[in-house]
């Protein structure tokens, strides 16, 4: 926890749009209510990706230039004199890799992973395991956690038997779809449903993805990825009333970044837990198998 003036973040990967997105709130010229006070990313780490062409990093790199970041290739630049970090690499296959470096070069230092964790169910464990054994305070979310339509909803229904929700679906530029994508739909469903998720069935057609999540006690979670169509929303159920949500558009990440701040600035413990997070690997782990077999799935954790 660091107490007065601004924290520096470093920053580890430039092959996602969230490290402009992320670096204005912070410290670029944007609306007063955009703004995310107390944090500055001082260093990034620049390295070739699968998710970015080069020429697409050179346009990253000279935003963050013209906003005080410094640009490396060096990890050990990155995170050196940092009181935050940030992994924000597009692929996830390159996050335990990445995450097992940091924690060895900046072991105190607590940490951001964006989403998904991890590219598939074992890594995500090895993270896991890794953070706990070396008490590293980490969390992963994707920003459709925090939407506050979504958080709305959550006050009126705070247990709710049914939740179905629509979103977006595509093809990832390397590794699973589903986890790339679906990762949205499923932060969605652990936040409103909670752990403990039983079976999943996944079915594909033109459209995307239709995925049936079932509970303890007959409670079921519907979400559908539905291809080209660039929206988010659903509704909350119970017994006696439903409540819609809907993102209203724009970035959906505000909310999240506040919690980030948060969380960096006060230390405590992360406003998502690991237990979370490794259900949702868990969850999309469970839509891949039962996509490839055609059959519901166990959610294994």
């Amino acid at each position: 926890m660091k107490t007065g003036g601004e924290m520096k973040i470093g920053m580890i990967g430039l092959d996602t749009s969230h490290c402009i997105e992320f670096t204005k709130a912070f410290q670029g010229d944007v609306p007063p209510e955009q703004k995310i006070s107390g944090l500055r990313v001082v260093a990034a780490l620049r390295f070739p990706s699968v998710f970015q062409a080069e020429s697409g990093q050179d346009k990253r790199q000279q935003q963050l230039e013209q906003m005080g970041v410094k640009v490396t290739h060096s990890l050990e630049e990155a995170v050196r004199g940092m009181d935050a970090i940030m992994i924000e690499i597009n692929d996830p296959a390159l996050h335990l890799e990445y995450f097992r470096k940091v924690v060895e070069l900046a072991p105190n230092l607590p940490m951001f992973l964006d989403k998904p964790m991890a590219c598939d169910l074992e890594q995500g464990r090895q993270i896991v395991e890794l953070a706990r054994r070396k008490n590293v305070k980490v969390f992963s979310c994707s920003g459709c956690r925090f939407l506050p339509a979504l958080e709305q909803a959550r006050a009126e229904i705070p247990e709710p038997l049914l939740c179905h929700m629509y979103g977006w679906y595509n093809k990832a530029a390397a590794g699973s779809s589903i986890v790339w994508y679906g990762v949205h739909a499923m932060e969605v469903i652990e936040r409103t449903m909670g752990r403990g998720a039983q079976n999943v069935f996944c079915r594909e057609d033109a459209r995307g993805l239709v995925v049936i999540v079932q509970y303890p006690g007959g409670r079921r979670a519907v979400a559908e990825l539905c291809m080209g169509l660039w929206d988010i929303g659903g509704r909350l159920q119970s017994a006696e009333r439903c409540v819609p949500f809907r993102h209203p558009g724009g970035s959906f990440n505000l909310s999240m970044l506040q919690k980030l701040r948060d969380f960096f600035q006060q230390g405590g413990e992360p406003p998502v837990t690991l237990d979370d997070t490794l259900e949702i690997q868990a969850l999309l782990d469970a839509c891949e198998r039962s996509l490839a077999s055609g059959k519901e799935a166990a959610v294994q954790i």
